[in-house]
């Protein structure tokens, strides 16, 4: 998609509106740390903040193509890599990592949610970014299971609405808890969460379980 151009709709001003919204969670949520920015594309959330809102970011995306645009605004402190981020291992603990509208391209996104605690210092948080879809609240349901809301900001435009939440692990980074497959959270039951839909034989994954794109159809 980044080779054939499509991915180019995300420089137009409407989306640079929630990569703002989400820069301003990481502001605000300081002091400035180490990040860890999963589904980076072509590094637009890095690049439109100061440098002063982090002291380094590791961005990371499964896409060569957009890795090797963003590889022209590394630095010192700066630096992208080409991985999958069921499988990615950072060797190191952040301060915050962030999911740039990519957590729902897991089959299992709480499953994923709670991997990623293991990577946060104590005290870390989490933002996560979602467009809003008739599947999202499901899929906030079972985030939530696993780290809670302390701030909250959407964004609404031509294009349609994106929530971005900052959450803090249920439980301590320290012990590495992945939560069992169905648990309880305010109320709400959320069952254990297989892959939805059929497999794809031109791109080989399962349909991810809450991916809609803003025409609101399956990827």
């Amino acid at each position: 998609m980044y080779a054939t151009g499509r991915w180019e709709k995300l420089k137009i001003p409407a989306e640079r509106a929630r990569f703002n919204t989400t820069g301003r969670l990481l502001v605000k949520h300081g002091p400035p740390g180490q990040v860890l920015e999963i589904g980076c594309g072509e590094a637009l959330l890095q690049r439109q903040l100061e440098p002063a809102a982090y002291l380094s970011w590791v961005g990371i995306d499964i896409s060569e193509v957009a890795i090797h645009r963003a590889q022209e605004f590394t630095t010192d402190r700066v630096r992208y890599h080409v991985a999958d981020m069921e499988r990615f291992d950072p060797g190191t603990r952040f301060d915050c990592i962030i999911f740039t509208e990519s957590i729902y391209y897991s089959a299992d996104s709480r499953r994923l949610l709670a991997r990623y605690v293991r990577f946060l210092k104590p005290g870390g948080r989490i933002i996560v970014s979602i467009f809003r879809t008739k599947r999202s609240p499901r899929l906030w349901t079972g985030l939530h299971a696993v780290a809670a809301p302390i701030d909250r900001l959407a964004t609404s435009n031509e294009l349609g609405s994106w929530d971005c939440e900052v959450l803090v692990p249920r439980e301590s980074p320290a012990t590495g808890r992945i939560p069992p497959a169905g648990t309880r959270n305010d109320g709400h039951w959320v069952a254990a969460q297989g892959p939805h839909g059929l497999s794809s034989s031109w791109l080989d994954f399962w349909i991810p379980e809450g991916y809609e794109d803003k025409q609101g159809f399956h990827l």
